[in-house]
């Protein structure tokens, strides 16, 4: 399967950019993102993309050459620990009994093209929905 990085940052923004809309600093906790992480999973739901979001988390979190620092969008500079701890957090969360299949990336390759190209393609999926 063929995953855009931008469907993933566009996830990953409930949480990077989210916490921000009422908070000035990250929090000192991973729980603390809860609530956006629960905005997260509802979105993926009514959008019909947790089994693909699952698979997206799979893959960067299995594949060693993840740049986690360029999923991290807003006004905060994630560190990529940072990232990569969002996205576990939101793994573990969403599948709790769930372990990491670090053959994972063998199924999913993450494409980057230009936010245009992925809008371009979002809105045409959306409309074969």
């Amino acid at each position: 399967m063929i995953i855009n990085k931008w469907f993933l940052r566009e996830y990953l923004d409930q949480v990077t950019i989210g916490w921000f809309d009422d908070n000035d600093l990250p929090p000192e906790t991973l729980e603390e993102y809860s609530e956006c992480v629960r905005e997260m999973r509802l979105l993926a739901e009514n959008r019909r993309e947790l089994d693909k979001l699952k698979l997206a988390f799979e893959a960067v979190l299995a594949d060693p050459e993840t740049d986690y620092r360029s999923l991290g969008n807003g006004r905060y500079a994630y560190s990529a620990d940072q990232v990569k701890d969002i996205i576990l957090y939101c793994y573990r969360t969403f599948w709790p009994d769930a372990t990491v299949r670090q053959d994972g990336f063998q199924d999913v390759t993450l494409v980057d093209t230009a936010f245009a190209e992925y809008q371009a393609e979002r809105q045409k999926t959306q409309l074969e929905k």
